[in-house]
């Protein structure tokens, strides 16, 4: 995670100075960053879940936090307070009609 992250975040740093204008990455990050992005958030299971672990969501925090907070997420930042947004459903626990899920895509934008 750490290693990573921190080599696609200097990527991003460098084509956003390469440009010369703001940048958005949108992905799957694999990560559900906040206790709003799961539909369980407090389950024991997952302080050792991909994706749910203090590790990825630690270092997706340092994403944002670089340079003072130079990137931010662009849904939270419209929506702080939003719940029950998901973008992975198990299909195998067949989560989706219960809207059990988490948020892993995520639009990332420059300040």
């Amino acid at each position: 995670t750490e290693s990573w992250d921190k080599d696609f975040l200097e990527f991003m740093q460098q084509k956003e100075k390469d440009r010369g204008v703001p940048i958005i990455w949108l992905r799957d990050l694999n990560v559900a960053h906040t206790w709003q992005d799961v539909w369980n958030d407090g389950a024991p299971h997952l302080k050792k879940s991909a994706g749910t672990t203090a590790q990825e969501r630690e270092s997706f925090q340092k994403q944002l936090d670089v340079d003072g907070g130079a990137f931010i997420d662009a849904f939270r930042r419209l929506h702080p307070d939003k719940k029950g947004i998901y973008t992975y459903w198990s299909q195998r626990a067949g989560n989706r009609a219960p809207n059990k899920g988490l948020r892993l895509d995520y639009f990332i934008c420059s300040k």
